[in-house]
């Protein structure tokens, strides 16, 4: 991971429809360049592909509440669980774990493992670790889009990254760049001893409000 962020040409990758593209839209995530919402998908290829067909743990927080009330919601058209079923299609051996606050949307079923989770909660985030023990190779933060809910689970997650591992923090907004600000990347880097933290914005002309990513590498 930490080669291809070093060597990552953006602008060759996001002219390149994948097929990670075709499933995260046909599975109808917003991830997918058919709902041109964010432009994730030609990333993901280019740093996951080869890891296809290996047998690896991902856990993805936020399975995608359609309930107006929970916080980060997607909205009552929303799909709960799509973006955990294409990663399932994506990576054929993988298991997906996830984790939500919106208890009424938890399931499981091949491959594909949910949990309670409040991720503000730093007591919940490590009864959900310890509940699942295992250590993963992809961590994507997916949930609730606040600064402290998603610094609370990324500093209480980091140790479960697998070395070489590599964790993503989704949908951050423009308004919000200035908290993800040097000093905190450079102390978190420190601290967990990480080969790579970048913010990292992807051009895209559809959204210029929250397609911007967080990536660590451990």
């Amino acid at each position: 991971m930490y080669e291809k962020m070093i060597n990552l040409n953006l602008e060759e990758i996001l002219n390149e429809k994948t097929e990670l593209c075709d499933i995260m839209g046909n599975e109808g995530t917003n991830k997918g360049c058919t709902k041109e919402q964010h432009n994730y998908t030609q990333l993901y290829h280019y740093l996951f592909g080869d890891l296809k067909d290996s047998e690896i743990n991902l856990l993805e927080v936020g399975i995608g509440s359609i309930n107006p009330n929970i916080p980060s919601n997607m909205g009552l058209n929303g799909v709960p669980g799509a973006s955990l079923r294409g990663w399932k299609k994506y990576f054929n051996k993988a298991t997906i774990y996830s984790g939500d606050i919106d208890q009424d949307i938890l399931f499981n079923e091949d491959r594909i493992k949910t949990y309670y989770l409040d991720q503000t909660s730093e007591i919940s985030v490590k009864l959900f670790h310890k509940e699942i023990n295992t250590k993963y190779d992809i961590i994507i933060d997916d949930g609730l889009h606040t600064f402290t809910g998603r610094y609370n689970l990324l500093i209480h997650s980091l140790n479960e990254l697998k070395e070489g591992g590599i964790y993503i923090i989704e949908d951050i907004e423009k308004h919000n760049l200035s908290e993800y600000n040097n000093n905190l990347l450079l102390n978190l880097k420190e601290r967990f001893n990480l080969r790579y933290v970048k913010l990292l914005e992807l051009p895209y002309d559809k959204n210029k409000y929250d397609n911007y990513l967080l990536i660590l590498i451990k």
